[in-house]
C-alpha cells in the first residue's frame, strides 16, 4: 500500500482501533511508541520495566509491521554503502535500512520530521514477537541514528564511551573499540557507591548550564547491554589507553576537543548538526577536566581514578 494511502487508512480507522502506547526513557530521551495494529502488543518485560516513563514524550514513533509501503525517497543525502542510506523528501528524513541493490530487499523504512520529534517506522516483518519488538524497530543502526540525530540537532551529544555515576559524580571513559571501555565498566560494576550508566554509548544532555550523563541501551545486541536509566552530572573525562600501570596525563582544551570529535557520532549529513557538534564539544572541553588515562585492568584502576578526584 502506498504511504499516502496507508496514512489515510490509519487516520480513518484510528478512531475505531485501540491506540496502544509504550513510553520509555532511553539515553535521557523520553520516547513514546504508538501502534494501532492488532499484530503488535506493548507488553512490559522485566528487562525494560526500569525504562518505562510517565513523562511527556520528546519523540513519538508510530511503529508498523510489514510489508513496507512504497515511499517517495527524494534526494539522497548520505549512504553508508551497505547498512543504510538517508534521503530528504519535502522536509522529512527518510532512512532505508538493510537495502540491497541486487534484490531490492529492505529491512526497515523510517520517515521522520525535521527535528526528529515524530516519525514512522515500518518493519519488513508481518508480526514481530514482543521479545524482538524493540530490538527489531530500534536495533542497530536505526535506533542509534534516530537518537543521536535528535540529540545533536537539539543541542546535546552522543559519545562512544563508558559512563559511571561514582557517588554522585559523573565520569566518562572515552575511546574507540578495543581501548578498554567494557573492561573498565566491569571493574566498576561491583564497587560500592558506583553505578554503571552504560558500557558503550552515552548521551550528554544539558540542563541549567550543566551537562549530565545518560546511558544508552544498545538494542539489537541482546539483553546484556541494557543500561541504567540513571544520570549523573559530568565532572571528569578520561580518554582510555591500555597499559602496564595506571598513569594519567592532563590534556589541553584543544586536544580534548579533537578527541571528543573523533569518538562522537555526529550527523555528518546535516550542516546544521555538524555546526552544533563543534559548539557542544567546545563547551564541554572548556568546562570539564579531561585527561588521557593509561590503566592496568584490575581493581587498582578504580582506586586510582577515585584518588584523582
Amino acid at each position: 500500500m502506498p504511504a499516502e494511502d496507508r496514512a489515510r487508512f490509519l487516520n480513518k480507522t484510528s478512531k475505531q482501533m485501540k491506540e496502544k502506547k509504550l513510553t520509555l526513557r532511553l539515553g535521557g530521551v523520553v520516547i513514546r511508541f504508538v501502534s494501532y495494529s492488532p499484530e503488535i502488543e506493548f507488553k512490559r518485560v522485566p528487562e525494560q520495566s526500569q525504562f518505562v516513563s510517565k513523562t511527556k514524550p520528546e519523540i513519538t514513533i508510530s511503529v508498523h509491521p510489514g510489508p513496507i509501503p512504497k515511499y517517495p525517497l527524494g534526494e539522497k543525502v548520505f549512504s553508508s554503502r551497505g547498512a543504510w542510506d538517508l534521503h530528504r523528501n519535502k522536509g522529512r528524513w527518510v532512512f532505508r535500512v538493510g537495502w540491497r541493490r541486487g534484490n531490492n530487499s529492505l529491512a526497515k523504512l523510517a520517515v521522520f520530521d525535521e527535528n526528529f520529534k515524530s516519525g514512522q517506522i515500518y518493519l519488513n516483518s508481518s508480526k514481530p514477537t514482543w521479545f524482538d519488538l524493540l530490538n527489531s524497530y530500534l536495533g542497530y543502526p536505526l535506533g542509534h541514528l534516530i537518537l543521536s540525530s535528535f540529540l545533536f540537532i537539539n543541542g546535546d551529544a552522543v559519545l562512544h564511551a563508558c559512563g559511571i555515576n561514582d557517588r554522585g559524580k559523573g565520569i566518562i571513559f572515552v575511546g574507540p573499540s578495543g581501548r578498554g571501555k567494557t573492561t573498565m565498566a566491569s571493574l566498576w560494576l561491583k564497587r560500592k557507591g558506583a553505578l554503571l550508566l552504560a558500557d558503550e554509548r552515552v548521551a550528554l544532555r544539558k540542563t541549567d548550564g550543566k551537562f549530565y550523563i545518560f546511558g544508552i541501551p544498545r538494542y539489537g545486541y541482546g539483553k546484556g547491554h541494557l543500561s541504567s536509566p540513571g544520570k549523573a552530572p559530568l565532572e571528569r573525562i578520561f580518554f582510555l589507553e591500555r597499559g602496564q600501570k595506571n598513569c594519567v596525563y592532563p590534556l589541553t582544551k584543544h586536544r580534548a576537543l579533537s578527541n571528543l570529535l573523533i569518538t562522537a557520532f555526529p550527523p555528518v549529513w546535516s550542516p546544521r548538526g555538524m555546526k552544533d557538534v563543534l559548539e557542544i564539544f567546545a563547551e564541554i572541553a572548556k568546562k570539564v577536566p579531561s585527561s588521557r588515562l593509561s590503566f592496568f585492568p584490575d581493581r587498582s584502576a578504580v582506586d586510582f581514578v577515585r584518588k584523582i578526584g
